[in-house]
């Protein structure tokens, strides 16, 4: 990691230095669990400490090797077990269990964000933050998209609103709906629909793949990465890009998600800083639809195409 990962996150870093950096960790080091691998198993109850620890002292090194972190989850997906390709199951006292013991130990700076998994089980952090030793510590909920409705990213926001709420992996690739809906259905339920459903941010997964969607450590083998990287080197965005885009180059940090309504397409408006609002609207349908974007007694109309994306930038009152 020292030699490939974090010279490669520096470089993006002095690219963008507005990146935020998220730590997921997949595994405990297998000699903590009670599978004595990083494939299965789970905690053992003596080594909450010492993972606690273990997490803090990657924070410290991460930050000391040029990659601050912003954000830590505790575990990625904890309530899977992959078969191939390390994992760790951790149940709710588990996890709270170990942000009790990370929280006074991890730098300031960064925020440690709970659940890191579906939309499924919204009970799961939840009972989290029913524990108020590690409810303290926890700044934002994480969410994955690969099971239950978005609903549950606003019913959890709802109950504890001082939150904030991410959605940090979903991935593209070659199944239904994803291949026919394309960019229009990416937008739709991966930019538009998250940021309605109060998240802050949005992460796809997997960064970059190759032509044959690797390289892999098991796990999901037709998944695609937000680019394409060829063997000469060059390399195509994915629908999953362009969808990223049509929010990323548009919204500016510090954007606030202002009431739109309509349901002739999918759409969602902010505020930007500096005054400027911004429509990121999807139409997912197999036919054109007319849309009209009224602000104030200002009217813009147009009909997007089926299966279309469109982004619209105008300038409004300054916040």
């Amino acid at each position: 990691m020292r030699d490939t990962i974090v010279p490669l996150l520096r470089q993006a870093r002095e690219l963008n230095p507005q990146l935020s950096v998220m730590a997921s960790p997949w595994s405990a080091p297998g000699w903590m669990k009670d599978s004595d691998s990083l494939i299965k198993g789970t905690l053992r109850p003596e080594y909450i400490d010492a993972f606690a620890g273990y997490l803090a002292r990657f924070a410290r090194d991460m930050g000391a090797a040029g990659v601050p972190l912003f954000a830590l989850t505790i575990q990625n997906e904890p309530s899977f077990e992959p078969g191939d390709y390390p994992g760790m199951r951790l149940s709710a006292k588990q996890r709270a269990a170990v942000i009790a013991a990370l929280g006074p130990r991890l730098p300031s700076s960064v925020q440690i964000l709970e659940w890191d998994h579906n939309w499924d089980k919204p009970e799961e952090p939840l009972a989290v933050l029913a524990d108020p030793a590690a409810a303290r510590y926890v700044r934002g909920i994480a969410w994955h998209c690969y099971g239950g409705k978005i609903d549950a990213q606003s019913k959890v926001h709802d109950l504890h609103p001082q939150l904030d709420v991410y959605l940090t992996e979903c991935s593209g690739g070659d199944w239904e709906p994803v291949r026919s809906n394309g960019i229009s259905g990416q937008t739709s339920s991966l930019v538009i629909a998250p940021l309605r459903n109060w998240a802050r941010g949005v992460q796809f997964w997997n960064l970059a793949l190759d032509d044959a969607a690797g390289p892999h450590l098991g796990g999901c083998g037709n998944c695609r990465g937000i680019i394409t990287v060829h063997a000469d080197g060059s390399f195509t965005p994915t629908d999953d890009a362009w969808a990223l885009l049509h929010a990323s180059r548009f919204i500016r940090v510090g954007a606030v998600r202002i009431g739109s309504s309509g349901n002739m397409v999918d759409q969602v408006v902010v505020a930007n800083p500096d005054g400027s609002r911004v429509l990121v609207a999807a139409n997912t349908r197999r036919n054109a639809r007319k849309v009209s974007l009224c602000d104030g007694a200002t009217c813009l109309r147009w009909t997007m195409p089926a299966r279309s994306v469109a982004t619209v930038r105008w300038q409004g009152t300054p916040r």
